[in-house]
């Protein structure tokens, strides 16, 4: 019965997404930041779009919905790209000591939690999923390589991994985020695979992986301050790429050696469902008018309420018989 649900939180399929660009943000006058028209027109604005209209859901499962929740941080210079923050202060406010989380999708984001949320952080990290998957289309005509099982064959080569790590979006003023389609898409492992021609299948496998790996690396060094990696014991892994052995085996490997990886699923959430989980808390924080944004984490200007919402029509006032 719909009439038992309170609310659907649906975050759409991204067709869009253009992070802020902070080191240029930050050199606006007042006045510039303030021209949003000038802004959108020559940069530099944050800005993204998802596809699935709240008013449709609503209507069609007459449960009341939320959705669009990043345009809410975007307005006032947030990323809003990674959302888990939230839901990971919800989840360890409780905590002494801050706890990391990692999740793996096509991108990949890691997030600092932390009781007190003018200290947590949240960044993509890079490639998740995506580059791995990339390379099973491309070389091996499969969706992707189960379990990492072709990677597990292989070595790491040395020029490619220098080559992946002089990306330009490790160039990117913090927090990073990234746009899959265009960062690392499937015509950037076509250029990536042709400048190394000599590199077996199992060996570029295994350098997809580890790079994902250091990418994480990268960004934890880059975004979290020293003193907090250092207090913190255990990463909680989520998404889809956790069912990669070998990406999880060269995480742990670049970890610093007081960080335990473990799934999600240790603190009773399944790593496939983290997702749904997210958007679900965001949504109720959202009808109760609850400020669901880390501003520390996405370095928005100010707290607020993200997403939109339509109420289900079974909720409506003021009805006549038809």
């Amino acid at each position: 019965d719909p009439k038992n649900i309170e609310v659907l939180g649906v975050d759409g399929q991204t067709i869009y997404q253009e992070p802020p660009a902070h080191d240029k943000i930050s050199q606006l006058t007042a006045t510039q930041k303030n021209d949003y028209v000038g802004r959108w027109l020559n940069g530099p604005y944050p800005a993204g779009y998802q596809i699935g209209d709240t008013s449709v859901i609503a209507g069609l499962t007459n449960i009341t919905t939320v959705t669009n929740f990043r345009q809410g941080d975007h307005v006032w210079g947030g990323s809003a790209a990674p959302l888990m923050q939230y839901l990971d202060f919800i989840l360890f406010r409780d905590r002494e000591s801050p706890t990391l989380t990692l999740n793996i999708g096509g991108i990949a984001n890691a997030h600092l939690a932390h009781k007190d949320r003018r200290k947590m952080v949240a960044c993509d990290t890079g490639p998740g999923n995506i580059l791995s998957d990339n390379g099973a289309k491309h070389l091996l005509n499969q969706p992707w390589d189960t379990d990492g099982a072709t990677a597990a064959n292989g070595m790491v080569n040395d020029k490619m991994m220098a080559d992946l790590k002089n990306h330009p979006y490790f160039q990117r003023a913090i927090p990073r985020s990234l746009w899959p389609r265009n960062d690392f898409s499937m015509k950037y492992c076509e250029e990536l695979f042709a400048r190394h021609p000599n590199t077996t299948t199992e060996d570029i496998m295994a350098t997809l992986c580890a790079f994902t790996a250091e990418a994480v690396a990268i960004s934890l060094s880059d975004n979290v301050p020293k003193e907090a990696l250092d207090e913190v014991g255990y990463m909680y892994a989520s998404g889809g790429g956790v069912k990669n052995k070998q990406i999880m085996r060269y995480i742990q490997e670049k970890l610093p050696s007081n960080i335990t990886l473990l799934l999600s699923s240790e603190i009773g959430i399944p790593p496939e469902f983290k997702e749904a989980l997210k958007f679900s808390t965001l949504a109720f924080s959202t009808i109760n008018k609850i400020a669901n944004n880390i501003p520390a984490a996405s370095h928005a200007s100010q707290y607020t309420i993200l997403g939109k919402v339509s109420y289900a029509p079974w909720k409506a006032q003021g009805v006549q018989p038809m």
